[in-house]
């Protein structure tokens, strides 16, 4: 309820009250130091305040001092004091949480400081982004740019990853891809290290379906996530592959991928067993328990178990009809079942 008690004197070049009713908050523009402000600005503050109140903040970029932003309390109580040039509170997890991004008037460095007005990351960096855990709008971390260097911290300030990565990249299976010293890693949201930067690269996203595929010395390996409460990285194979590609996805995860070797091709399920030996020249696809494999330029279908579906023969006009879920050959022109032998 109105009071009539004064909590910010008539000093004040704009006040911003939309958070009032829902955070308690106000947002205060400070004029400028005695002698600073701009003689136009000062002729016709009051006349374009009140004509183009929407382009009064766009006109705030054409000053030629620097504007002092603060944040007090309803009480009148400063949560922030007037030494930043501009306060961001817009974004939904800054609302929820409480954060402020605040950029420092002098340096114009980024910082953090919650709506009790304790400072979690103090404005000594270049650029900052919050990520939300589960897009729930709470924060689950805090990623930092300075001096060309990359970290990340947690929404307590404590440091998850120190700023000492060349880049801390999009977020993939609650991941992030990291970059040090030109090679790369994974790390969580946690900033634990998952796969270690060993690697020249790695491929989360074209892979897809928690299959992860990592380079060294133009040779491949594979890792494989899987999401729960914490997400899990596997090691399935090392870097000893000239190739390696997804073969078979089923409920949007891969289950069985390509590998080459030695100029032959075989299979591997998620978990690291072979279930393909490296004997192929190629292996076209996989359905319904069957390969496509050639061998010699001749080509057969190859089963789970090891057992031939269909010998090696010299047509390759072979197709997996999925209305039917079977196997065909052309013979003639004529798309011919394939039986069982």
């Amino acid at each position: 309820p109105a009071t009539g008690k004064i909590i910010a004197p008539v000093d004040y070049l704009e006040i911003w009250t939309i958070y009032m009713d829902e955070y308690g908050i106000v947002k205060l523009l400070s004029a400028p130091e005695a002698g600073r402000e701009p003689e136009y600005y000062k002729k016709h503050r009051e006349d374009y305040q009140s004509s183009r109140p929407n382009q009064f903040s766009m006109m705030l970029g054409l000053l030629s001092w620097t504007p002092a932003f603060s944040i007090i309390k309803i009480n009148g109580k400063q949560i922030i004091p007037p030494r930043y040039s501009e306060i961001f509170f817009s974004e939904p997890e800054l609302r929820k949480n409480g954060y402020f991004v605040v950029e420092d008037k002098e340096t114009k460095k980024e910082g953090v400081i919650n709506i009790k007005g304790n400072v979690i990351l103090p404005a000594i960096y270049d650029e900052l982004s919050v990520n939300e855990e589960d897009d729930n709008d709470r924060i689950e971390s805090i990623k930092v740019k300075k001096d060309n260097k990359h970290g990340m911290f947690n929404k307590k300030g404590k440091v998850l990853l120190p700023v000492e990565y060349n880049t801390i990249d999009g977020y993939f299976y609650e991941t992030y891809k990291v970059k040090k010293n030109e090679l790369y890693g994974l790390v969580d949201t946690k900033g634990t290290i998952l796969i270690p930067v060993i690697y020249d690269d790695i491929d989360r996203y074209q892979s897809g379906g928690g299959f992860i595929k990592v380079k060294k010395n133009g040779l491949y390996g594979a890792y494989f996530a899987k999401e729960g409460k914490k997400t899990t990285i596997k090691k399935i194979l090392s870097t000893e592959y000239d190739e390696i590609s997804n073969l078979y996805h089923e409920n949007n995860q891969v289950e069985l991928i390509k590998i080459k070797k030695d100029g032959l091709y075989g299979v591997y399920n998620r978990e690291g067993n072979l279930v393909v030996s490296v004997l192929y020249d190629n292996i076209k696809s996989y359905n319904n328990g069957v390969f496509l494999v050639e061998k010699d330029k001749k080509f057969g279908l190859l089963k789970l178990n090891g057992e031939m579906l269909l010998p090696f023969q010299s047509n390759s006009q072979i197709r997996y009809n999925y209305q039917l879920k079977k196997w065909e050959l052309s013979e003639n022109s004529v798309w011919v079942e394939i039986e069982e032998q």
